[in-house]
């Protein structure tokens, strides 16, 4: 009996102190407590959490997705014109996120259109492209050299944005950098 109210007070006081304590518990409210179907027992006692999404929770979807860590690492943002090739990038981006998601949109995109415009929101550190996925995008950036119509890349780093608006006269097409902030109006940049 002591040893189990000692570890609750331990838990009380590290729930108090641990930042992401106020998320847990927001997430416990959005569970909903579903009998688990067991055969051969006509009534169930054991119970299972699940989680559900509002449509407009984006919190909660951000969230989710960074507490379990879902392994997607590149996805493909939605709602702009068939011309354009717009991808969110967060976590450890490899060679794979190049192959499996960015290099078939753009050659589809290609084939379809001619001419590719392409955003990249980068929601995460340069350090976290492997050596890999730089020879990929390299790699893509060459196959398509004259092909881009625009390019926009979006991150919260100055640098990157610096970078992108002055090398980005090198190369054909038009090349803009934007902050995060300004993701609106990247996508509208994009899709004219």
């Amino acid at each position: 009996m002591y040893s189990f109210g000692y570890k609750i007070s331990i838990k009380k006081c590290a729930s108090q102190l641990n930042p992401c304590a106020q998320i847990l518990k927001h997430l416990r409210s959005l569970a909903r407590v579903t009998p688990m179907y067991q055969p051969g027992k006509k009534t169930s006692t054991h119970y299972r959490r699940e989680f559900f999404l509002f449509k407009n929770s984006n919190f909660t979807y951000r969230f989710i997705h960074s507490f379990f860590k879902i392994q997607v690492m590149i996805e493909t943002i939605q709602g702009l014109p068939p011309y354009v090739a717009a991808f969110n990038a967060t976590g450890k981006i490899t060679g794979k996120d190049y192959d499996e998601v960015i290099n078939p949109l753009v050659s589809k995109i290609y084939k379809e259109q001619g001419k590719i415009n392409y955003l990249l929101v980068l929601n995460t550190g340069l350090q976290n492209y492997s050596a890999e996925a730089w020879f990929k995008d390299a790699l893509l950036g060459f196959v398509y050299f004259t092909e881009w119509k625009k390019i926009g890349i979006v991150s919260s780093q100055k640098t990157i944005k610096n970078f992108t608006d002055i090398f980005g006269k090198l190369i054909p097409g038009h090349t803009k950098g934007f902050m995060m902030e300004d993701l609106d109006a990247a996508k509208e940049w994009i899709s004219q």
